[in-house]
């Protein structure tokens, strides 16, 4: 046997391995108590904001240097809304499903409307859009409206009286054109003429 091969006491090997363990499981413990604390001071500091003990404000605006918030409303721009259904068409008459009418309700204007603001519609929270007043006779079998000056159609020309009988002329059916699909004729089946005069419409 060869003198540089001479066997380690036992005792020695043992001692050795005992300081290697311990100090393995002393790093783990000191890697172990470092994520706990990590976790314990951002659960401190999330629990601190959401009561609310700390504010992060921001800066004081000033009249030159207002903040712009990305939820800021900004005029003008495109506004792209995506359908969740494919309609057959945009004409608002002729379609049945909101798919078709919401869109649309932004192209078209009404002689009425509800206020958008107000959470159920009632009779007291009817609002003019292109009729500005409108009246029953005294049985109440007749409601003429009136309507605004100055409002135009997309090519320029005026908007009249004539326009409106045209369109509910074609959803009563009644006129010389007709609609593919009528889906809300049977809605007006008490209504029996409209007549126009100048800038008013009755319907009777």
């Amino acid at each position: 046997m060869r003198c540089d091969r001479l066997p380690v006491p036992s005792d020695v090997l043992t001692d050795a391995f005992t300081r290697r363990t311990s100090r393995k499981h002393e790093e783990h413990m000191i890697l172990r108590t470092l994520a706990i604390g990590i976790i314990l001071g951002a659960i401190v500091v999330a629990i601190i904001v959401a009561t609310g003990l700390v504010r992060f404000d921001r800066p004081a605006t000033s009249p030159d240097k207002p903040i712009e918030s990305a939820s800021a409303q900004k005029r003008g721009g495109v506004l792209r809304v995506f359908p969740y259904e494919s309609p057959a068409s945009m004409s608002i008459h002729e379609e049945a499903f909101n798919s078709a009418q919401n869109p649309m309700m932004a192209v078209f204007n009404n002689l009425v409307l509800f206020r958008q603001d107000v959470p159920q519609n009632r009779i007291d929270t009817i609002e003019p859009d292109l009729a500005t007043k409108w009246s029953w006779n005294e049985d109440m079998t007749a409601l003429t409206f009136q309507f605004r000056q100055g409002v135009s159609w997309h090519d320029g020309r005026p908007f009249t009286a004539a326009d409106v009988k045209c369109t509910w002329d074609l959803i009563l059916g009644t006129g010389a054109d007709k609609l593919r699909a009528n889906p809300r004729k049977s809605w007006y089946r008490n209504l029996d003429s409209i007549s126009t005069k100048d800038d008013t419409v009755t319907f009777t």
